[in-house]
């Protein structure tokens, strides 16, 4: 089970807990929560973050599972665990830092925000 998902949005680290409780910058924050072009929601079991300048993600705690939608507005300008979506396979394990690595660990460690968690890769790339 996931701990917390940790967004952040308009220069602010957001902690969602599985319990359903809120950070924002580490203090205690409530939902639905609207600041700047951010905007969080709880219905049931689902998180709704959504920043007005393009950017969805949908968590379902319950079944430990998020998607991730953005615009095409940003093609080629993304980084992170979802790649730099440009279509190109060969950029896609690109470090925080800027470095291509083949390691998964390295390059999952690298994105790595809040409290961290033990490396394990199952991944079969």
């Amino acid at each position: 089970a996931v701990d917390a998902i940790v967004v952040t949005s308009n220069k602010r680290q957001i902690e969602i807990y599985a319990d359903g409780k809120m950070t924002v910058d580490g203090s205690r924050a409530e939902m639905p929560y609207i600041q700047d072009q951010t905007i969080i929601v709880r219905k049931n079991n689902m998180i709704k973050i959504k920043n007005t300048n393009g950017i969805d993600i949908e968590c379902d705690l319950a079944h430990d599972r998020c998607t991730v939608q953005t615009t095409g507005w940003y093609y080629g300008s993304t980084g992170g665990m979802f790649g730099t979506y440009d279509n190109e396979n060969y950029n896609d394990l690109i470090t925080s830092d800027n470095r291509i690595t083949n390691n998964v660990e390295d390059f999952a460690d690298s994105w790595s925000s809040g409290r961290r968690c033990r490396s394990v890769n199952r991944a079969n790339i």
